[in-house]
C-alpha cells in the first residue's frame, strides 16, 4: 500500500462537490432500503395482527410524527420516522454504508490507475494487489463488527418472561396451520409429547414458530411439514421439518444472520431477518436455536428452558 501510495496521486478537481454527491446518494440508499422494508406494512390489516397473536398490548407511540398528518403514506411515513425517533442508530447506519462505498471505490481506483500508467511489473502488481486486499479484509472485518453491533442496537425486542404449558402454544399453532395447510394439500404431522411448564414468553414463542412454518410452506416442496419433541437436560426441545430442502449444507451457518437470504430463495419475496428474529427471540428468553439438514429435510429445532 505504501509503495502504490508513493507512485500516485489521486486528483479531484471538486472535492467538495463529489464529497456532496457521495453524501447523498448515501442517505439515499438508506432511505430507499427502509422504504423496501417497511412498503409491506401498508398491506397489513388489524386481521392479520389479531390471527398472529398480536394484541396491541405491546406497541406504543414511537417518535414525534403522526401517520395521521404525513402527505407520505405509511411506508414513507414509517422510514422517516424511524430515521428522526432514532438518530443514533441511522447516523451509524449511514457511516457503515459510507465507508463500505469508499472501500470499494478507493481499492478500485487505486489499482486501476496503477494498471493504466503502467506502474507495476508482474511481480510488483501481485504483491501490490495482495497488500490493498489485505487492507480492504482489514477494513471489511471491522465495517463487520459494526454491523452486528448496529443489528443489535437498532432492533430491540420486547420478551416478558412467565410461566406457561406448552399445550398453550402447541394447540393455536396445530389448529391455525391445519386449516391453512388443508387449503394447499400439505400434510401436518405433530406427534404426541408429554405437556410440561415452560419459562419464557408464549406469545414470542408463538411468533418463532409461526416464522418458522411460513419459512417451511414457502421454501420447501410442499408435501409434508412435521412437529416433533424431545428432552435435553431442563430443555424441551420442538423440532419442525420439512420435505423439498435445496439449501446447500455451506450456507447452513449463514441462515440466522440478519439481512442474509440464501442460494434456494429464487424469486420468492423476503427480508433475510425471519430467522434471525427467531434467534434473537429465543435468546431473550433463555433458548436457542439451531438447523440441521439431512435427506432432502430442513431441520429448526427450538430449545424451551423448563421451568424449574
Amino acid at each position: 500500500m505504501d509503495s502504490v501510495s508513493r507512485s500516485m496521486v489521486l486528483g479531484n478537481d471538486h472535492p467538495v462537490l463529489s464529497g456532496i454527491v457521495c453524501t447523498l446518494l448515501i442517505i439515499g440508499i438508506v432511505v430507499l432500503f427502509s422504504y423496501s422494508c417497511t412498503s409491506k406494512i401498508k398491506k397489513l390489516t388489524p386481521v392479520d395482527a389479531v390471527r398472529s397473536g398480536q394484541t396491541g398490548e405491546r406497541f406504543h407511540r414511537h417518535g414525534s410524527l403522526r401517520l395521521s398528518k404525513s402527505p407520505l403514506g405509511a411506508s414513507g411515513f414509517l422510514s422517516l420516522n424511524s430515521v428522526i425517533s432514532a438518530p443514533k442508530q441511522s447516523a451509524l447506519l449511514i457511516v457503515v454504508f459510507t465507508l463500505c462505498a469508499m472501500l470499494v471505490m478507493i481499492e478500485s481506483k487505486l489499482y486501476t490507475k496503477g494498471l493504466s500508467r503502467g506502474l507495476f511489473d508482474e511481480e510488483k502488481t501481485q504483491e501490490s494487489y495482495r497488500s490493498i486486499s489485505e487492507k480492504a479484509d482489514e477494513i471489511e472485518s471491522h465495517l463487520t463488527e459494526m454491523i452486528h453491533a448496529l443489528n443489535n442496537d437498532f432492533m430491540q425486542f420486547s420478551v416478558m418472561l412467565t410461566d406457561f404449558y406448552l399445550s398453550t402454544v402447541i394447540t393455536k399453532i396445530n389448529a391455525y396451520y391445519s386449516d391453512k395447510l388443508s387449503v394447499t394439500g400439505t400434510a401436518l404431522e405433530v406427534s404426541d409429547y408429554r405437556d410440561c411448564m415452560l419459562t419464557g414468553d408464549p406469545d414470542r414463542l408463538e411468533e418463532v414458530l409461526q416464522n418458522i412454518f411460513e419459512n417451511a410452506i414457502k421454501y420447501g416442496d410442499g408435501k409434508r411439514i412435521s412437529v416433533t419433541f424431545s428432552d435435553e437436560e431442563d430443555c424441551r426441545l420442538i423440532t419442525v421439518s420439512n420435505t423439498g430442502c435445496t439449501l446447500p449444507d455451506e450456507e447452513l451457518t449463514h441462515i440466522f444472520e440478519s439481512f442474509w437470504r440464501g442460494s434456494n430463495t429464487d424469486n420468492k419475496q423476503g427480508s433475510g431477518l425471519g430467522l434471525y428474529i427467531c434467534s434473537r427471540l429465543m435468546q431473550e428468553m433463555g433458548g436457542d436455536i439451531f438447523a440441521e439438514t439431512g435427506s432432502g429435510e430442513m431441520k429448526l429445532k427450538v430449545v424451551c428452558r423448563k421451568c424449574r
